[in-house]
């Protein structure tokens, strides 16, 4: 397990490290044009290469929700 900021994220995505993931929400709005993406880096160009995921559940936690997912390996579309 692994909990870390945005550049880390996007690291352990592109060596093909990640097997799931586990994201919360809370009810809650708040941004703008500097505000931090959760996986910053290259990123991925189109949504066709996207990371997929897969048996994702929601679990409803207080007002919060955590969704967890299990990301799909396939490493040749990442390459």
């Amino acid at each position: 397990m692994v909990e870390g900021g945005a550049t880390l994220l996007w690291s352990l995505f592109s060596d093909h490290l990640v097997n799931r993931v586990q994201a919360y929400i809370a009810p809650k709005i708040f941004g703008g044009k500097n505000a931090k993406t959760p996986v910053e880096g290259a990123g991925i160009p189109s949504p066709g290469n996207a990371f997929l995921l897969k048996n994702s559940r929601i679990i409803k936690l207080g007002c919060d929700l955590l969704i967890e997912s299990e990301v799909i390996s396939d490493v040749h579309r990442h390459s």
